[in-house]
């Protein structure tokens, strides 16, 4: 080989292995939280999102384990929208967290606390529950790339 053969390969293998990568796509979690917001919509509070999982099947099963302000602990199934990047599920979820502690004279404050379940195909269990904490999302309040930190 010669003095720009070495070079040439040199800056090649540069520009190939130093391209900037989306941080948010690969994150090697089979299941995460991208988005979480809550509003007011009839009189009740919502809280809805979306949750991407690692490989797009319509089969697979995200559920939202969630209690909103201290009640007991319930399951909302979340619907698949469709493939996100070829290569995950993006999946939205709704929660009804009743009537709106904003509106009219009672201004008290709601938290959801939850947490992501994914099920496979294969019968393969993952959970997103925030490192070990639950999520937990006060009124109003958004959460962006919440997984990431």
């Amino acid at each position: 080989f010669s003095f720009l053969n070495i070079l040439f390969i040199t800056v090649l293998a540069t520009i190939i292995y130093a391209t900037p990568k989306k941080t948010w796509a690969d994150t090697r979690k089979q299941v995460q939280l991208l988005y979480c917001k809550t509003a007011s919509k009839e009189g009740h509070i919502y809280a809805y999102g979306y949750v991407q999982t690692e490989g797009s099947n319509s089969k697979d099963s995200v559920i939202i384990h969630y209690q909103v302000a201290n009640n007991e602990w319930k399951d909302v199934n979340a619907e698949y929208v469709g493939e996100k990047d070829g290569r995950y599920g993006l999946w939205y979820f709704e929660i009804d967290g009743g009537l709106d502690p904003m509106s009219g004279y009672n201004k008290a404050s709601v938290d959801f606390k939850f947490a992501i379940k994914y099920i496979n195909p294969s019968g393969e269990t993952y959970w997103d529950n925030n490192f070990h904490s639950n999520y937990t999302l006060n009124v109003p309040e958004t959460l962006n790339n919440p997984g990431l930190r």
